[in-house]
């Protein structure tokens, strides 16, 4: 596996640790508030939580397979989806 093989799997972990703690979060507000936008967040967490787990394993099993390429273009989509799961996971910890 290449570098860029083994960043986009890390970045992916990361981002599988992120979305696992916004799911936390808004499970424990909707579990206090009990409000439809707030069932929506727990769902919409809940699934980027099971792509990010299906992509780590795909990447991880797969990974010879990929043209390095595609490997970079999938770096740099990941690395965009951190900073976004970061920002939103900050201002959510942040009550």
């Amino acid at each position: 596996m290449d570098e860029f093989m083994m960043g986009l799997i890390y970045l992916e972990g990361i981002n599988l640790l992120l979305s696992a703690a916004l799911l936390w979060v808004f499970a424990q507000n909707y579990r206090v508030l009990k409000t439809t936008p707030g069932m929506g967040l727990v769902l919409f967490s809940a699934v980027l939580f099971i792509q990010n787990l299906i992509g780590v394993y795909l990447h991880y099993t797969t990974g010879e397979f990929y043209a390095k390429m595609l490997a970079t273009h999938a770096f740099g989509l990941e690395a965009v989806e951190m900073i976004a799961l970061a920002v939103l996971t900050y201002s959510a910890w942040k009550d």
